[in-house]
Order: C-alpha cells, then sequence, then structure tokens
C-alpha cells in the first residue's frame, strides 16, 4: 500500500513562493516544479517495499542515480568496502525489507572496514557556513548556543568548543530517550540539559540564545498541519537573541524515492549496525520537508532565510552526500 506524501503546502504554494522569494533563480524553480507534479507517493517502512521500489529505478535509465544513490547510503553509513559484492547482493535478494537488512547485516560482518579519508563533520560544516558567511562582525559575541533535539549531546559538545564556549553556554533540550538516545549518556558530556515537553516547549531557559541548532531533527516531529510547526517555531524565535540565528540542517526530499532512501538510511543504522529492528518498526517516525516548506513555516513564524548551502562530503570531488542534506541558516525578520 502506498502512503500520500502529506505536503504542508500545495505545490502551487510552493512554487508560487519560489516565484516570489527566489525570483532570479528561474532554472531552479523549473526543476522543482517538474519533479514535485512527478512524484507524489512512497511506501513507509511498514509496506516492507523500500528496497524494491528503489531497486525498480535500477531498470529505468532515466531514474539510474536514485540506485547510486542507494549503493553510496549503503556504504556511507555501515562504512564497507567491497562496492562490486555489494552490487551483486543487492542485485539477487529477493524479499521485503527485512530480509535487505539481514543480508546487509551478514555483509557487514564479513567485508572489510573502509578507511577512505574522514568526512566533513556536522559541527565543522555549521561553524565555518556560520563564521564565513553570518557573524562576520568581528564585535559580535555568541555566548549561548542551544541544540534542539541533541541526540547524544555530541554534535552540540563540539560545535560549542569551537565557539570557545564552557559546559554551562552548551544547552541540549531534547526528549528524555529516543532509541539509545537518553540523559543518562548526555550527561556525561559538557552540556547543560534541557527538557522538552510532550508539545515541544522548552522550560528554565535564563537569558536569549544567540545561536540554536536543529540538526535532523524536524522530520523526527511529524506534525499534520503547518500551524503545529509554526507555534513551535515561534517559541524559538521567543527564546533568540535579536541579532542570533537558527541553523536547521536537513533532508531535501522532492520525490518518492528521496523519502525511500531517507528511511532506509535510517534503517540501516538500527537494523544493521545497532540490531534495534522491533524497535525501529514500532517507533520509528518521519515527514521529510523540502527546503521551500521549510522556508515557507519559517517565513510564517517571523524568520527570513539569510543563508544555504548543501552539506557535502567534504571531498572536492563529491558535491553533496547520498541523502541530500542542506543547511538553511535564520534570522528574525526586520519590522
Amino acid at each position: 500500500m502506498n502512503n500520500s506524501i502529506n505536503r504542508l503546502f500545495s505545490i502551487n504554494d510552493q512554487m508560487q513562493f519560489l516565484k516570489t522569494h527566489f525570483p532570479n533563480d528561474p532554472v531552479m524553480y523549473k526543476q522543482y516544479e517538474e519533479i514535485l507534479n512527478k512524484h507524489s507517493s512512497y511506501p513507509s517502512i511498514h509496506t516492507q517495499k523500500q528496497f524494491s521500489t528503489v531497486m525498480n529505478t535500477f531498470f529505468k535509465e532515466d531514474n539510474m542515480d536514485y540506485f547510486v544513490r542507494l549503493l553510496s547510503i549503503i556504504q556511507y553509513t555501515i562504512k564497507r568496502k567491497d562496492s562490486a559484492k555489494l552490487l551483486t547482493l543487492l542485485t539477487r535478494i529477493k524479499g521485503d525489507d527485512k530480509v535487505y537488512y539481514k543480508e546487509l547485516h551478514n555483509f557487514m560482518r564479513k567485508t572489510k572496514h573502509s578507511n577512505s579519508e574522514k568526512k566533513q563533520t556536522q559541527a565543522d560544516f555549521i561553524y565555518h557556513n556560520l563564521m564565513s558567511h553570518v557573524f562576520k562582525k568581528s564585535d559580535f559575541k555568541i555566548n549561548k548556543l542551544m541544540d534542539i533535539g541533541c541526540g547524544n549531546g555530541m554534535k552540540a559538545g563540539m560545535l560549542g568548543k569551537m565557539y570557545g564556549l564552557d559546559k554551562s553556554q552548551i544547552i541540549c533540550a531534547d526528549i528524555e530517550k529516543w532509541f539509545d538516545y537518553d540523559d543518562i549518556e548526555r550527561n556525561k558530556r559538557q552540556i547543560t540539559l534541557l527538557p522538552i515537553n510532550k508539545k515541544g516547549k522548552i522550560t528554565d531557559i535564563h537569558g536569549k540564545i544567540n545561536i540554536i541548532t536543529l540538526i535532523h531533527t524536524m522530520h523526527h516531529w511529524c506534525y499534520d498541519l503547518t500551524q503545529e510547526y509554526v507555534e513551535r517555531m515561534k517559541s524559538i524565535h521567543d527564546i533568540l537573541d535579536d541579532q542570533g540565528v537558527v541553523a536547521i540542517l536537513e533532508h531535501d526530499t522532492i520525490t518518492d524515492i528521496d523519502s525511500c532512501l531517507l528511511d532506509i538510511e535510517h534503517g540501516l543504522w538500527e537494523n544493521v549496525i545497532k540490531l534495534n529492528r522491533k524497535t525501529f518498526y514500532d517507533t520509528f517516525t518521519s515527514k521529510y520537508l523540502n527546503f521551500i516548506e521549510l522556508d515557507m513555516i519559517m517565513n510564517e513564524s517571523g524568520f527570513e532565510m539569510i543563508h544555504r548551502k548543501y552539506f557535502n562530503a567534504g571531498m572536492i570531488h563529491k558535491i553533496m552526500i547520498p541523502d541530500k542534506s542542506y543547511l538553511s541558516v535564520y534570522r528574525k525578520r526586520s519590522i
């Protein structure tokens, strides 16, 4: 059974937003219009048909890039050599997604670890983009950073250290537990931990925040209504310093295959590496937003976009990682 991609905004509204906010980029407009009108549904993780959906693109020449991205995501995630063996494995597997994950787990155990060059970290990427394109004033003092949906707190700790912040200035906010991320692990790091309630409200904040980051967090919110995203973003607007920024690293999902590939990436991590198979199917939820939808949400929430760049793999011959992540930076819109 295919699930319709529940767009927060109609395709016409998204195209009108692009025309209004990016009038000098007609090529981008045409590309998004064509793709958005072509794709509208994808099989959810519970159909057990995500691998076979992507694999079917192998036999369609115009969609070959999707299959290449699948290969890249597998190797990027489980970090194994033997590309030829992986290709052979994928083309011979017959079965549902659970069969693919089981075979890929066996492949991971039997093949050698890849010692490829170190990829650029998300914290590095955010830091250098903010310093190069946003915080150009040498007199602007960064004294407080908050990471919402912090996971284990590692990325916030790395980013805060780059800015020379101490534990009291690096604030991590998240729900108490999600998969194997919990407060026990977070409390081992040099960060200040704040809880998030069921409505996404962050409490006990003292003073305004200079930098607020959401690193691959929003696609797990899964709200049904635009207003739910707007209300949450307005609460972030309230705690942000007037000269501060919100930096959001997210997936630019436009097609049904984009969504499949991202679910598979999450599935590889939980089903192949960590072996949280039951937890994955019982717990995992996702609702991916393309950058147009994110801009529209932020616009309604009182923000304006000031910088965007795709997250690359840190190597000059690879312009982006296969899951198409982008960094969008916003500030409070001038009245």
